[in-house]
């Protein structure tokens, strides 16, 4: 590859050093691992292709939520780092689902008491199902709204 580079742009006579090709698959390795990483929201390992953890979403969907009276516990709040906002990391049946807080949704947390996002963790969520206009479908699609917060530490 290195070689062909080198050939291809006339630049015969110049040393390419024989370890140059493993370094750049190493690159190529890494950044293809950070981008699945940021993909599908875990580490990717050799063992990651057998199976399909990872990769059927690791957000929060409307189909995951079967009984609105059941809550999510918040286990971890991160950053989505696209979008600038708030995600809640909930449990759901052991797996970690993921949830943005975008404007409306974060309004309702705020309005519910919790004055930093970071404050999430270990509140119980409890969700609605809604639909909202979507611009890049251009219609209605079916979403979640945070309908409840309860925080299990204030319970008697």
């Amino acid at each position: 590859m290195i070689y062909s580079f080198a050939k291809s742009n006339n630049l015969r006579g110049v040393w390419l050093p024989p370890f140059l090709p493993q370094i750049v698959g190493n690159v190529t390795e890494m950044i293809c691992k950070e981008e699945m990483k940021k993909m599908t929201g875990n580490e990717m390992d050799e063992n990651d292709l057998d199976n399909w953890d990872g990769f059927l979403g690791s957000f929060l969907s409307v189909e995951d939520i079967k009984d609105e009276a059941i809550g999510l516990p918040c286990v971890a709040v991160e950053i989505d780092q696209e979008n600038d906002r708030p995600i809640v990391v909930l449990e759901q049946n052991g797996a970690k689902k993921k949830f943005s807080l975008n404007v409306t949704n974060s309004k309702f947390v705020s309005e519910a008491g919790i004055s930093k996002p970071k404050l999430c963790l270990g509140k119980v969520f409890f969700f609605r199902k809604s639909m909202a206009y979507s611009p890049s479908a251009k219609k209605e699609v079916p979403t979640l709204r945070i309908a409840k917060i309860d925080d299990p530490e204030k319970k008697e």
